[in-house]
């Protein structure tokens, strides 16, 4: 299943796929503290594959993530973990002095164990976690001074 969320955020496109594609600033609005590992840029670009890794529910998750596209007006990405995958879209639009965002992410679990998983995901979803992020997101790209502490990049 597939959830979506929309948002507009008074910054423009560049700023809202700066905040999108930057790690440190993924922090900032992202659900999930985490660590990205082995990524060779200091943002996501097409190609680009990293290990991303965070607690939620006092349980480490871990994912493969390969970026499909990361362009001036979108995110694409898949987060491969052991017992789930989720498919991960990000649209910006120009929309006066402003950037419209669509977000949405697929959620798919892997055997048995994968529904429950999977379930639990979007169970985090329907919670409204992507809804919040989206105005985290939107905060980060408003205030670029705001700094970035949540993120530990390791090589």
């Amino acid at each position: 299943m597939a959830w979506t969320a929309n948002t507009f955020v008074g910054a423009d496109p560049g700023q809202v796929m700066d905040v999108l594609t930057r790690p440190g600033a993924i922090s900032s609005w992202a659900p999930v503290p985490f660590e990205v590992q082995g990524l060779d840029t200091d943002r996501l670009e097409t190609g680009s594959r990293a290990r991303v890794a965070g607690m939620m529910a006092g349980k480490e998750l871990a994912f493969e993530v390969e970026v499909h596209e990361a362009s001036d007006e979108a995110l694409r990405l898949t987060a491969s973990g052991p017992f789930v995958e989720m498919d991960v879209a990000y649209d910006v639009f120009p929309n006066d002095d402003s950037a419209a965002v669509h977000a949405s992410i697929d959620v798919k679990g892997k055997g048995i164990m994968g529904r429950f998983v999977a379930k639990a995901v979007e169970g985090f979803l329907a919670g409204g976690a992507l809804n919040s992020a989206l105005a985290e997101l939107a905060f980060a790209a408003e205030n670029p001074e705001f700094e970035y502490e949540h993120v530990a990049l390791a090589a």
